[in-house]
């Protein structure tokens, strides 16, 4: 509802000016008026409205669902200036209803976005996209059966949130320094790019998770449900190894400075060579270059496996320090076979990796 002589198609925020009833039996009661001033017979069953400013003659009125926030409205009152999030985010009308449903939900969001604004009108644009991929998930069902970390700008969607190995394993990562602070790098502070956990039954069986290339700041990553018969610690390193599928899209969205990652343009190229050389040498020579008769894997887990293994192996301990050293060298190799790092190493050294990881995996209780 509005009113006003101006378009309601606005851009510059709206400020709060109160919880405003009708239907409520007094004398006024056809008319809008101010809850906290009604006195009508009926007040308990009126209906109330959030009441907005947004300038230039632009009032508007929000219904509020006294089955969601209650009849006051105070549950779904953030006292800042804000968009109505209806034409900052382009809900249609039951995206906005199935919003104004869950009020803590939608408290989190203004909040969040309040604290992302590039200027004293706009919203930053990968805010905006974090916030209409929270929405997408909530309006699946319109149920908050997913988990949303604003700080660190990661959701969890219902089928992560509601399979328990991958829920307690992540968990309890989370307390862990190295994989934390992997965690951290998505932060709203100095993050360009936000993570989506999922998980999946259509994956190949020989995929453990797959780590997807961003979409509109997006960047998911999906586990495979069938393939969770292995031990915690197994998983565990799936996780690090994924996050640091993630860490290396993070650092090429900071480059391109788009939201959206399908190529490595040479002028991505360069930009990544400007700012993280080491990463540009690993995509020149084993994305677009690869030497004739060699079938190796990514440029991705060339440059996991010459320089990251450390950090998984760090980051396995922090998670489970109970195994011997052995047992996180080899875990640090599954998923960065058949690159340069591991064809250097003996056959002898090979086999006993493999060995080591036989052996763990078949002497240790699975996580599901």
């Amino acid at each position: 509802m509005s009113s006003g002589g101006g378009s309601a198609e606005f851009t510059k925020f709206c400020n709060f000016i109160g919880v405003y009833t009708m239907n409520c039996g007094g004398t006024n009661s056809n008319a809008l008026h101010l809850a906290s001033t009604c006195q009508g017979p009926d007040i308990a069953s009126a209906t109330f409205f959030n009441g907005y400013d947004c300038g230039g003659g632009n009032l508007v009125f929000d219904p509020i669902k006294s089955g969601a926030c209650g009849n006051t409205g105070t549950a779904a009152i953030i006292p800042v200036p804000f968009y109505k999030l209806s034409l900052a985010l382009g809900l249609d009308t039951s995206e906005s209803e199935c919003l104004n449903n869950h009020c803590e939900l939608k408290n989190q969001i203004y909040d969040y976005l309040n604290a992302h604004r590039d200027d004293d009108v706009d919203y930053e644009e990968e805010a905006l996209n974090f916030v209409s991929a929270v929405i997408d998930e909530l309006t699946d069902t319109c149920e908050t059966d997913f988990e949303v970390d604003f700080p660190n700008k990661v959701i969890e969607d219902s089928t992560f949130v509601n399979n328990l190995c991958l829920k307690t394993i992540y968990d309890t990562m989370g307390n862990a320094p190295t994989f934390n602070n992997y965690l951290q790098n998505f932060d709203g502070e100095f993050s360009v790019a936000h993570l989506k956990l999922s998980s999946s039954t259509d994956l190949p069986d020989d995929t453990n998770a797959q780590t997807s290339a961003p979409q509109n700041y997006i960047i998911t990553i999906t586990f495979n449900e069938n393939n969770l018969d292995r031990p915690n610690l197994s998983i565990a390193r799936t996780f690090i190894h994924e996050m640091i599928h993630a860490e290396i899209f993070r650092k090429l969205i900071s480059v391109s400075q788009t939201s959206n990652i399908q190529a490595l343009t040479p002028e991505i190229m360069q930009l990544l060579q400007n700012d993280y050389p080491g990463l540009y040498d690993y995509y020149l020579r084993w994305k677009n270059n690869i030497p004739h008769g060699m079938n190796l894997t990514s440029a991705q887990h060339q440059v996991m496996a010459q320089h990251y293994r450390d950090i998984i192996k760090q980051a396995l301990i922090e998670f489970d320090d109970s195994h011997t050293q052995e047992v996180y060298e080899a875990l640090s190799w599954i998923g960065l076979k058949n690159t340069i790092a591991w064809n250097s190493l003996s056959q002898a050294e090979r086999n006993n990796i493999d060995q080591t990881i036989f052996s763990f995996e078949n002497n240790n209780p699975n996580c599901q």
